[in-house]
């Protein structure tokens, strides 16, 4: 069993479907979050976002999301909630030193096996803001202090939610949030587990995208638990173990970490969105896919961007 979870960012619109900053609209923020029945609600920056209580189940889950919408729709009245990776903002939307912002802590490259850190000055200089739909899960393999096991579990994630999300993410603007967050292979240490931070909020549009999404983390769990990953991965233990390597100048450890497939192709496949280049991955995991899954991915439906509607 695994919990998944999720720190969602939405932008918000009004009625006249303009822009306006949560700052003030959402009753909390980063350092003193509004709890409202197990849910954490706050802004960062000019998003709303909302740490969701874990499911343990697809079923429980998808109440979960359903719960933090429709508790945003009460805190909210009058405005919506509105789901884009990347947007400009109106300047009188970012006066507040709040909407200047950067709270990110380093991330994770489970590729290089490198902390990255933000550009703590990037908000100073540009209305640009993204929105993320992070993935948390909970696990006790990944909860061990070696982190071998989350390099194993996001590399399954690249390929098992990355990959496919290539295919059922039709924002064009996901393409541009990748410039400034959400490079494949990231990720975040967590008591839980890992925190998966490639995807933008896009499956958080319609309760049937989001339901894909947790089946393919379901799939990701399922290869990792079972070692089925090292059929894509080799890793060279003995190597990685011996401390003589340690003491060579330049050792990097990444270097002990084989993969089966052409690495540059999968992160350029999600980082352009690229479906040519996704759709030789898509091939290399169909055997773990039902047809049902397969066919939903390659041909995925279209829906409205009312998440109200699409949530009620």
């Amino acid at each position: 069993m695994f919990s998944f979870g999720s720190d969602p960012e939405f932008c918000l619109i009004n009625n006249e479907k303009k822009l306006i900053s949560a700052i003030g609209l959402i009753p909390g923020n980063k350092k003193n979050k509004q709890e409202i029945n197990g849910n954490y609600f706050y802004n960062d920056n000019v998003l709303a976002e909302c740490n969701m209580k874990p499911g343990y189940s697809k079923e429980e889950t998808i109440a979960n999301l359903r719960e933090i919408i429709q508790t945003y729709h009460q805190i909210i009245a009058g405005n919506k909630l509105f789901c884009i990776a990347t947007i400009e903002y109106p300047e009188d939307q970012l006066l507040p030193p709040e909407a200047k912002e950067i709270g990110c802590d380093p991330e994770t490259c489970c590729y290089d096996l490198c902390d990255h850190h933000p550009d703590r000055d990037l908000f100073k200089t540009t209305n640009v803001r993204t929105s993320g739909g992070h993935i948390h899960v909970g696990h006790q393999m990944l909860t061990t202090p070696s982190s071998i096991n989350r390099y194993r579990f996001i590399r399954m994630m690249d390929l098992f939610v990355g990959i496919p999300s290539v295919f059922l993410d039709q924002d064009p603007t996901s393409k541009d949030r990748r410039a400034i967050y959400g490079e494949p292979g990231r990720f975040r240490k967590q008591k839980h587990g890992a925190e998966y931070r490639s995807l933008s909020n896009f499956w958080l549009v319609h309760p049937e995208i989001a339901e894909t999404i947790y089946d393919l983390t379901a799939i990701a769990v399922n290869v990792v638990e079972q070692e089925i990953d090292n059929q894509y991965w080799t890793i060279d233990f003995k190597s990685l173990g011996d401390h003589k390597n340690w003491l060579v100048p330049g050792f990097k450890p990444s270097s002990c970490h084989h993969p089966h497939y052409d690495l540059d192709l999968l992160k350029s496949a999600i980082k352009e969105q690229n479906k040519e280049k996704a759709l030789p991955f898509l091939e290399l995991i169909k055997p773990h896919l039902t047809n049902e899954l397969f066919e939903l991915i390659l041909n995925p439906k279209e829906y409205s961007s009312d998440l109200e509607e699409n949530w009620k």
